[in-house]
């Protein structure tokens, strides 16, 4: 609990010095502390005192047996002689020396077991279920038929093997159907209600709605990140739980909030969406989120070294960068959470534009809070506690005089 106090602090500590609360993390560190201690100190007593009542034990057993030995043996007891007691005491002296070693061990074996209580909750933690067998592969047009190739094309197709071993090959298009889906991260309470979606290839669909309404959650069960109570999701007519999780995640490019780098150069971080890019592939990637430009400007270009989670770039280039490794992946299917939220209104205006070319034949999601990001989407549907309550086109929802239109007219604000 100390360590973990201590990292949330060195975490957190601009957050810590703002707000003037040093005082009060020291004070809360001290009592943590103090209750390490007090514990430290009480095991450390506790197998301390335990060596010496083992030692006095064993050496109050030496005397007795020595002494009513003793007494057997010199008056009168034939069966028990001087030699036999002298053995019997020096047998007795080598078991003492096992029994002491063992408790001054004692304290080590109760930490180790504390420890292996903890790995062993880990270990028989459930492992994520994957009972798909239908796989993401590269395929060639050869004349009507999609024949399976080593090399990547960029034409996909989900591989269908069949049980009386043929196989059967059906394009990857992006087409994202949800069917009556119910969705609870607790069986007891659901927060998604009896969802109908209708993501046709090539189709922008955006999501909007106040924090908690479900629009994340929806995305996160595309990629099954949860798996659904009640309903169907269909990826091309394939029922998602027959695909296998890694090539439904190899089939989707997502941009998250939360950009996440590594401690690595720019050019890698890019290039993590295609491990084998090259680099002209990596500055066509940034180029096309308009990160080419400040990247250029830093002191050893695409080869700066990250560190931190990329500390060094402000939240607006961090997400450039996200947008850049969606890029290179070149999915079918994009998922926008976000995506702009840290870029200011000026660089977003450039960057739409890159995203526009990003998304150009494309099946993508977007959740959004600033509306002017999602006016040319195909379809925008409004969420409320877990249900979609209207959906539309940007001008037929403002016609309704609905929601969206409150939204979008400032007579309601997202929270």
């Amino acid at each position: 609990m100390v360590n973990g106090y201590i990292e949330e602090m060195m975490h957190g500590q601009k957050v810590v010095k703002i707000f003037n609360h040093e005082n009060k993390a020291k004070a809360e560190f001290a009592v943590l502390n103090e209750e390490l201690r007090q514990s430290a100190t009480d095991a450390n007593k506790n197998a301390n005192q335990l060596m010496p009542i083992m030692m006095n034990l064993l050496n109050i057993q030496y005397v007795l047996v020595a002494v009513i030995g003793g007494l057997l043996a010199i008056y009168g007891n034939a069966a028990l002689s001087v030699g036999m007691l002298v053995s019997f005491l020096q047998l007795s002296r080598s078991l003492n020396g096992p029994i002491s070693q063992i408790s001054q061990q004692i304290n080590f074996v109760i930490m180790a077991l504390a420890g292996a209580e903890r790995i062993f909750d880990l270990l028989d933690e459930e492992v994520e279920v994957d009972d798909g067998y239908v796989t993401l592969v590269n395929v060639e047009r050869q004349g009507e038929q999609l024949v399976e190739a080593s090399a990547r094309t960029g034409l996909w197709a989900w591989k269908h093997p069949h049980s009386d071993g043929s196989v059967t090959y059906t394009q990857l298009t992006g087409d994202v159907v949800f069917e009556d889906v119910d969705f609870g991260y607790n069986s007891d309470k659901m927060v998604l209600h009896d969802i109908n979606l209708y993501a046709e290839p090539g189709q922008k669909v955006a999501f909007v709605g106040a924090t908690g309404a479900g629009k994340t959650t929806i995305t996160n069960l595309i990629n099954r990140f949860y798996d659904i109570q009640d309903g169907k999701i269909r990826y091309d007519g394939i029922n998602i739980k027959k695909i296998k999780k890694h090539s439904l995640r190899r089939s989707l490019g997502i941009v998250l909030q939360d950009t996440h780098l590594f401690s690595d150069t720019i050019r890698d971080n890019i290039r993590y969406g295609k491990l084998d890019a090259t680099d002209e592939e990596v500055e066509a990637a940034a180029k096309l989120a308009n990160a080419h430009s400040f990247i250029q400007h830093l002191p050893e270009k695409y080869d700066t070294q990250l560190s931190g989670d990329g500390e060094g770039l402000s939240q607006g280039q961090r997400q450039l960068l996200a947008i850049a490794r969606a890029a290179i992946a070149d999915p079918p299917v994009m998922i926008m959470d976000e995506a702009t939220s840290s870029i200011d209104t000026r660089t977003e205006t450039i960057v739409q534009s890159g995203m526009d070319k990003l998304m150009a034949g494309r099946t993508v999601f977007v959740i959004a809070h600033r509306l002017s990001t999602i006016q040319n989407s195909d379809v925008i549907m409004v969420m409320d506690h877990g249900r979609i309550i209207e959906r539309g086109s940007h001008d037929s929802l403002l016609a309704e005089k609905g929601m969206y239109y409150q939204l979008y007219t400032g007579k309601v604000e997202l929270d």
